[in-house]
């Protein structure tokens, strides 16, 4: 009954160490078809930039929002008027199922958002689930259904922008 119960347990161990390695594959796997997936969509989104110039903003902020399995993604720029600066929304995707319409293109005052500000200067980005964030975030984010940022400064760094226009 012993060497049963030796070969048993062997027998398990084995089952929970395979278990363990299929389940690390797997996971290797999914993460390498999300590269694969943000490389070709980087290289179709700089080939249309190289081919078309910012013509191309929709058509990239589109791919790019395919990659990432979102239901909405903009592009905004950073631009300065009267001393203040604001960021301005140049292109959007929306996937068609999103719940609730998406905003109006009205220009945003980068001063009303000091926090996204501040990570967007020291991180080069905004991430994050909506329900994790600051109120001041979601306050933002709540009422157009959005679960989930991802904010990446681009180009001229909103630091250097807001600098130039000297709010900071």
């Amino acid at each position: 009954q012993i060497d049963l119960a030796r070969t048993i347990t062997n027998q398990a161990s084995v089952a929970i160490e395979n278990a363990r390695l299929f389940e690390r594959t797997q996971t290797a796997l999914i993460t390498l078809e999300v590269r694969e997936r943000f490389q070709k969509s980087v290289a179709q989104s700089v080939a249309a930039l190289t081919a078309q110039g910012t013509a191309a903003l929709p058509e990239v902020v589109r791919i790019l929002g395919e990659a990432a399995q979102v239901s909405r993604a903009y592009f905004f720029e950073v631009y300065q008027e009267n001393e203040a600066v604001y960021w301005r929304q140049v292109a959007e995707w929306n996937d068609s199922l999103a719940a609730r319409p998406a905003p109006g293109a009205a220009p945003l005052p980068v001063a009303r958002f000091p926090l996204w500000l501040g990570k967007l200067q020291q991180e080069g980005l905004v991430s994050g689930l909506t329900r994790d964030l600051p109120e001041e975030m979601r306050l933002v984010l709540e009422p157009q259904g959005s679960q989930s940022i991802l904010m990446l400064a681009v180009a001229q760094p909103v630091a250097q922008v807001v600098a130039q226009a000297g709010e900071v």
